[in-house]
C-alpha cells in the first residue's frame, strides 16, 4: 500500500509510514469520527434544511443531553444497520 501511495502522491515516505501507523492503531475512532459527522450531518439537514441558523440551533440541540447514534436513526426514520449498507 504504501508503493502505490508512494507512486501516486507527493508525500514522503516516512510520512506515509507515519499515516499507516496510525490508521493501524486507532482505525475504529478514524471510522467512528467519519460515520459519525455523516450521520449528525443527514439529522441536521432533515431537522434544520438548509437555513444555517436552524442548522446551528439543531445542532445545539443535539448537544443537550447528548444522543446517541441509534437515538439519531431513530429520529430519522433510518434502519439501525443502515452504517452496514453505506457505500
Amino acid at each position: 500500500m504504501l508503493d502505490w501511495l508512494k507512486a501516486r502522491t507527493l508525500v514522503p515516505r516516512d510520512e506515509l509510514e507515519r499515516g499507516a501507523q496510525f490508521i493501524s492503531r486507532y482505525r475504529s475512532y478514524i471510522i467512528c469520527y467519519s460515520v459519525g459527522r455523516d450521520l449528525v450531518k443527514h439529522h441536521i439537514e432533515k431537522h434544520a434544511g438548509a437555513d444555517r441558523e436552524k442548522q446551528w440551533q439543531e445542532f445545539e440541540r443535539l448537544q443537550t443531553p447528548p444522543r446517541s447514534p441509534s437515538d439519531l436513526l431513530k429520529d430519522d426514520g433510518l434502519p439501525l444497520n443502515v452504517l452496514e449498507t453505506k457505500n
